[in-house]
């Protein structure tokens, strides 16, 4: 589509944005009426979401890290020192897991346990 759109707006002579925001909703119903074709099948196929889906969790970055014997794990360039607590201190040498969301938010997790 994007294509399509650059050459359309050349040969209407657009050349700022406004001329182009002007321009994209009557492209848009043109491109829609030529290319857009009726579902296969009209019924609605979304469920309702289970009390036990969750989310927060689905919703996430997660990658696996290995705690050092000095209790540190690198991602992302930064280097996370855990607090030397016995829970810590049990996951020297241990994969834990890396959680981002898209808030920006971590969480270093460890058997559901955040650290």
């Amino acid at each position: 589509m994007q294509d399509r759109l650059v050459k359309a707006m050349r040969l209407e002579g657009i050349s700022s944005i406004a001329e182009a925001n002007a321009f994209l909703a009557a492209y848009m119903a043109k491109h829609n009426a030529q290319f857009a074709r009726p579902a296969f099948d009209i019924r609605d196929a979304h469920r309702a979401l289970a009390a036990h889906d969750d989310l927060r969790s689905i919703m996430v970055w997660q990658e696996q890290r290995t705690v050092t014997a000095a209790l540190t794990l690198h991602y992302n360039k930064v280097m996370f020192i855990l607090e030397p607590s016995d829970l810590a201190r049990k996951l020297a040498r241990k994969r834990v897991t890396i959680c981002e969301y898209p808030d920006g938010r971590l969480e270093i997790e460890h058997d559901g346990h955040v650290l």
